[in-house]
């Protein structure tokens, strides 16, 4: 659909909108992000052994809404024998028919020799966005705040810091086009000062 609007009392069903419609009159007001001033805005911390607690807040991201009021807890995945991993601890908005919900869980990632965070999803239905990345140390049974790269607030997964204001510039436009035309005064004045100094010179050479 090219053109849409909105919204209108719905009068024997002529006017229904969807989700989409309802969560895109914040378009333009709040960019998507986790909102950074509302509860500890999705903290992620070590909880001692392989445990992790993600903290509460609320974000806006794809047209929904996701509220976390009581720190969630989590355990990592056992640590591989052999080789590290970073696993990444996610926020996910899928509006799929079969899901339409948002979670935050854990990543988990591969080990390697120089691991690296897995590549998050970002489409039509599912969008990932990083909370935090942990490294996962081979055979560790636990890991410090230090094991901990948070990636909220960077491109990744932004912070939103407010909305969108009203501004009327009616007072620049006046301020502009009284500049404007006092320059243009000086500068006539300028021109006819130098006319009238040079007026002299220009009849000599032309007469």
């Amino acid at each position: 659909m090219a053109f849409t609007f909105g919204l209108y009392k719905s009068i024997n069903g002529v006017r229904k909108y969807d989700t989409g419609q309802h969560g895109s009159v914040f378009d333009g007001i709040i960019k998507d992000g986790i909102y950074e001033t509302i509860g500890d805005a999705f903290k992620v911390e070590s909880a001692g052994d392989m445990k992790i607690t993600v903290g509460t807040g609320r974000a806006w991201f794809n047209h929904t809404w996701t509220l976390n009021d009581s720190k969630m807890v989590f355990t990592l995945d056992a640590s591989d024998l052999l080789q590290p991993r970073i696993d990444t601890v996610i926020l996910e908005t899928n509006s799929e028919y079969a899901t339409r919900a948002n979670r935050i869980y854990i990543l988990k990632g591969t080990p390697s020799a120089n691991p690296s965070g897995a590549t998050l999803k970002r489409g039509s239905f599912v969008n990932q966005y990083p909370l935090a990345r942990i490294r996962v140390n081979a055979q560790a049974t636990s890991f410090t705040q230090s094991a901990i790269t948070n990636t909220r607030g960077t491109s990744e997964c932004p912070f939103v810091i407010g909305v969108l204001t009203v501004l009327t510039i009616d007072n620049l436009i006046s301020q502009w086009s009284t500049q404007w035309n006092e320059w243009l005064q000086d500068k006539t004045q300028e021109i006819d000062t130098w006319e009238d100094t040079n007026k002299a010179s220009f009849d000599t050479w032309f007469n």
